[in-house]
């Protein structure tokens, strides 16, 4: 008995030991959670003081390349860190053993910390650091070797900014850092740094891209990096599956849901339309490790493939506007995706730019005209620099900086260093300098501020951009009243008239704005034709014929479909009353409306006729006589081509022969369809059930003669 109580005593001696040791080490650590606060907060101050303290005791040069020696970026990334992710978070992030393991790895791991300091905008930064986080509790090595370090950060940055799940985020790493060890990716993935994983990293996770679908596009999909762009086609165009439910609808693949592994399997089988091609196409490149994203563009869905490092190629696309899907900032301008990729490219400028960034934010309640240096510090680092620019604006905003000479530097430093990028240009002034420069002034000034960016530019740069667009913002600056417009009007057709870039986008923009009454619509056609014919006194129809031949041939020498649209509203408003010829094959008339190309004019040409080339009014189109003359139409959409008819010219039959005809689905790779080599006013090619699919079509005569063709149809059923 006396045993029993004696062990009784010892159980509840040891118990109560064991609560109170419980209680103090829980005392322990919360003193140690508040500690490691204070401490946290305190570094954070004692960084801020000592390196304003040695940026202000370099006087008028505080922001010399000197000051940016390892030494002091070293610290000055430090602060950036802590300012970045606030010593709050960064507190919360390190109250256990663990978390705090991470955070003293990730400081003291410089390569790491830079990576995700200078991988682009860091856009949420609590959820930003819980996905870096998670990732290394799981997975310590992240820290370490380079290619999980700059997954980890991709994977921390995307996943962050999207609020996507951690479970998630952790199975699209195990995904790539297991593939690549396995050797299962693409070779352009060994060489891929934190910001261009990016593009795979933010990726959709559903569809195409979610977890199943990503290891079966990783082990059946495996082509040459520009092969990516024709991937779509694997998945065949359907607007009905087998039991005849259409793709709108909720039936279309719900019979075949539980059959597959994967949805990317199911659709493999079943089939779908443009959204679940593109979709194909993006995802069967992300999975092999080749950053690509969809896109949207009007009515239709397209994706884009970075073939090679600084070269990234549109697939399944029918059109210019083209909003891409993974990016890094705000806008999906294509531009602006360009733009990223030679920003991110110079790495050196790029951190240059970084840390000038980094010293504006450390300086910015201590000093306004030192932050302001630091800010032009960076843009002079890197003058491209988006991130920079926008901080740079935003900053002044914030500052209330009503200086017009500031705001008039910043509009002329963004068009000069954007000249390669007007687009991102207009961006920029639009957005921060406008409103600031504008108001004031009365209607002739504004319309002189306005015309700077005209005068400025010169080409689109990488992509075609919407230019009619920019005119309708401008015009609104400038008020209501009509005579305003046409002096607006005027100058800018003046300023682009000479310009086979600009000249046909600012008539077609014109034409479509002066359309709200018989007076404007004189007006414009009298304002048009007084600037574009140079004063030749022609009458207005004729001086109308005269601009159109004009804007056709510079929209096929800059191959720009839609300027070649603009010139073709012009003209079906002139050629109403024109007769249309009979159908020559069932199906659509994939062609109308179709962009035209030549080989060349000559004297005998008629331009403005090659608009109807392709359609069922009579068109026409002549050559000079050269090597293998050729005609290239570009039909809107993508199609299953099932007839084509080829109406010769009335006179000279022969000169036609032989021509080869050809069928493209990207306008480079060319499968040959028929070759005519008897003389006939009329050939109707029948295609069907040979399975042609594609969007272009060029016929080429065969030797050197010249190549005169009335029309060019082409039947069949669309699959975009």
């Amino acid at each position: 008995m006396s045993l029993q109580i004696s062990k009784l005593k010892m159980a509840s001696l040891f118990w109560g030991w064991l609560f109170s040791m419980t209680l103090l080490t829980a005392a322990t650590a919360a003193g140690d959670t508040a500690a490691g606060a204070a401490d946290v907060e305190r570094e954070y101050q004692q960084l801020k003081t000592s390196l304003r303290e040695e940026l202000q005791s370099r006087g008028r040069d505080p922001l010399s390349q000197q000051f940016l020696r390892a030494s002091s970026r070293s610290k000055l990334m430090q602060f950036a860190f802590l300012d970045t992710f606030t010593p709050e978070l960064v507190k919360q992030t390190g109250a256990t053993p663990e978390g705090a393991k991470f955070i003293e790895r990730l400081r003291k791991q410089a390569s790491w910390l830079e990576m995700l300091m200078t991988s682009g905008p860091i856009e949420k930064p609590a959820l930003t650091l819980a996905h870096l986080a998670n990732l290394w509790k799981q997975d310590p090595e992240c820290a370490n070797q380079k290619d999980l370090q700059s997954l980890s950060v991709a994977i921390a940055l995307e996943y962050g900014r999207r609020d996507w799940p951690l479970d998630q985020a952790w199975t699209r790493y195990v995904f790539y850092r297991d593939s690549q060890k396995l050797e299962l990716l693409h070779p352009i993935y060994d060489d891929l740094e934190a910001w261009e994983k990016r593009y795979l990293a933010g990726h959709s996770l559903s569809m195409h891209g979610g977890a199943a679908s990503q290891l079966w596009l990783r082990d059946n999909v495996k082509l040459p990096a520009e092969g990516y762009r024709g991937a779509c086609w694997q998945l065949a165009y359907r607007l009905h599956n087998d039991f005849g439910d259409s793709v709108h609808g909720s039936m279309y693949y719900w019979p075949f849901q539980e059959s597959f592994d994967s949805f990317t399997q199911m659709t493999r089988f079943v089939g779908g339309v443009c959204g679940r091609l593109s979709g194909y196409g993006a995802a069967a490149a992300v999975a092999n490790g080749i950053p690509a994203t969809t896109m949207g563009e009007p009515g239709h869905c397209a994706y884009t493939v970075r073939v090679a490092r600084g070269k990234w190629m549109p697939a399944y696309s029918l059109s210019w506007k083209r909003g891409v899907h993974v990016r890094f900032y705000d806008s999906g301008s294509y531009n602006l995706l360009v733009l990223t990729e030679d920003v991110f490219a110079d790495q050196k400028s790029l951190k240059q730019a970084y840390a000038h960034l980094w010293q504006a934010r450390l300086l910015s309640s201590a000093s306004v005209a030192k932050t302001r240096a630091a800010y032009l510090a960076a843009i002079g680092s890197q003058p491209t620099h988006y991130e920079a620019w926008r901080a740079y604006g935003d900053w002044l905003n914030a500052q209330g900086d009503g200086n017009e000479a500031h705001w008039k530097a910043f509009h002329q430093a963004a068009i000069k260093s954007y000249a390669s990028y007007p687009e991102v240009a207009w961006m920029l002034i639009s957005r921060y300098a406008y409103p600031k420069l504008l108001p004031g002034l009365k209607t002739e000034e504004k319309i002189r501020l306005l015309g700077e960016f005209h005068r400025s530019i010169s080409d689109w740069g990488p992509n075609r951009w919407d230019f009619e667009r920019v005119l309708a913002q401008q015009l609104k600056h400038i008020g209501s009243d009509s005579k305003d417009h046409f002096t607006f009007f005027q100058g800018l057709l003046q300023q682009h008239k000479d310009s086979a870039t600009f000249a046909g986008p600012t008539l077609g923009w014109g034409q479509a704005h002066f359309n709200k009454s018989i007076e404007q619509r004189k007006q414009f056609i009298s304002i048009a034709t007084r600037t574009m014919s140079r004063g030749t006194g022609e009458d207005g129809e004729k001086a109308l014929y005269g601009m159109a031949n004009r804007l056709v041939l510079d929209a096929q020498k800059q191959n720009d479909a839609a300027s070649f649209q603009l010139a073709g509203a012009m003209l079906k408003e002139l050629q109403k009353s024109s007769k249309r010829d009979k159908a020559a094959f069932p199906g659509e008339l994939l062609s109308d409306g179709a962009m035209v190309r030549t080989s060349g004019t000559s004297r005998y040409d008629t331009p403005w006729k090659h608009y109807f080339l392709p359609s069922r009014q009579p068109g026409y189109f002549h050559t000079g006589r050269q090597k293998d003359p050729w005609v290239e139409i570009a039909m809107k959409q993508f199609g299953e081509i099932r007839g084509i008819e080829v109406v010769n010219w009335t006179r000279f039959h022969s000169r036609a022969v032989p021509l080869k005809v050809e069928v493209s689905e990207d306008g480079k790779t060319w499968q040959t369809v028929e070759l005519l080599n008897k003389a006939q006013a009329v050939w109707k090619i029948d295609l069907k059930g040979k399975n042609i699919r594609g969007r272009y079509l060029r016929l080429t005569k065969q030797g050197s003669d010249f190549l005169h063709l009335n029309n060019v149809r082409v039947y069949g059923q669309r699959r975009s």
